[in-house]
């Protein structure tokens, strides 16, 4: 940790610290928590062409793209610049994602990628410890470093993706009749 912080400024620790503070990131939660309400409420999407539709998350994936290149420059990365430019394009594409008929839409809606999506809590979680074990493994071996990354990457997945399938649906299982039974206790008789 010292080695982080030593190898920062106080400008740049300062900018850290902002950046990633919870209370400067409430518009962008709460701009999800619309955007997913507006998704529920909002009516079907009108049957449209593939080709209008793959049109219509180009042009979202092009400007979420324009923007971020923008701001990875020097001379533009603010705050408020990053939060009001990036998170209304990003919720411009998942609106377009979720209610699209795209090629993009029904690529990002295979099962191999819906899988993986249902998985990225224990994605997320394991890839540290997994991807860490599992690269020291290999490079014990003796394999070469993209053996390792490639390798790496395929046990935390499969790891993720077992720990998913097996644990989730009992926890949720258990998680639904524990609400329903504590629903049916407070309901009056």
């Amino acid at each position: 940790m010292s080695s982080v912080l030593g190898a920062m400024n106080v400008d740049q620790w300062l900018a850290a610290i902002v950046r990633y503070h919870p209370l400067l990131r409430v518009s962008e939660f709460i701009l999800g928590i619309l955007l997913g309400h507006a998704l529920r409420r909002a009516p079907a999407a009108a049957p449209s062409s593939i080709f209008a539709a793959t049109s219509h998350e180009c042009f979202a994936l092009a400007m979420l793209g324009l923007a971020v290149m923008l701001l990875s420059r020097p001379d533009a990365a603010s705050l408020w610049l990053d939060s009001a430019i990036c998170a209304p394009l990003f919720a411009l594409l998942v609106w377009e994602l979720a209610r699209g008929r795209g090629l993009l839409a029904r690529a990002l809606s295979t099962h191999v990628l819906v899988e993986l999506g249902e998985a990225s809590y224990p994605l997320y979680i394991l890839q540290e410890p997994v991807g860490s074990f599992a690269t020291a493994v290999l490079k014990r071996l003796g394999t070469p470093s993209h053996v390792q990354a490639i390798g790496a990457v395929a046990v935390v997945t499969i790891v993720a993706v077992t720990l998913h399938r097996s644990f989730e649906p009992r926890a949720r299982s258990w998680v639904m009749s524990w609400l329903t039974r504590r629903e049916r206790a407070l309901a009056p008789s």
